[in-house]
């Protein structure tokens, strides 16, 4: 209808966010310099008006986005856990290949980094490491219908 939230508002990520640039999106300052290309993590940083700051992990580069423009940030960006974030699985996830356990639910993992956009998640009680496709994003799973933020 007409009066959906999403007619009147648009959603805003708080300062210290970590958002990743979703495949095919780049964006280089107009002397040439990168200021992030596709799968590349960021923080915002700063909300002055409709503005975002988003500080760029791999390049040290800022960049700012305009919340008001007709282009929507979620076009262009994905929400994605920081790096030392603690994750829990969810009752009735687990993950076992060839013998090996990885994780069953409740354990806990801490995200470790970034592959693309792949997110490393090393478990606690296992030390085993899992690669978490963030670019599922959309599709009939999501990291968050597998894991929880611990606080």
């Amino acid at each position: 209808s007409e009066y959906q939230w999403t007619n009147f508002f648009r959603i805003v990520p708080p300062v210290g966010t970590s958002l990743q640039a979703l495949a095919g999106k780049s964006f280089s300052y107009e002397n040439g310099t990168e200021c992030y290309k596709e799968h590349d993590v960021g923080r915002v940083t700063k909300i002055t008006g409709p503005q975002l700051t988003i500080l760029w992990e791999r390049t040290g580069n800022s960049s700012v986005w305009n919340c008001s423009s007709e282009y929507q940030w979620t076009n262009f960006f994905r929400i994605v856990p920081p790096v030392g974030t603690s994750l829990q699985a969810l009752a009735g996830k687990s993950l076992s290949l060839n013998g090996t356990e990885y994780y069953k639910e409740h354990d806990v993992g801490k995200v470790t980094s970034f592959i693309g956009p792949k997110m490393i998640i090393l478990w606690e009680r296992t030390g085993n490491s899992t690669e978490w496709d963030c670019s599922g994003y959309g599709a009939d799973w999501k990291w968050i219908d597998v894991y929880w933020i611990v606080p």
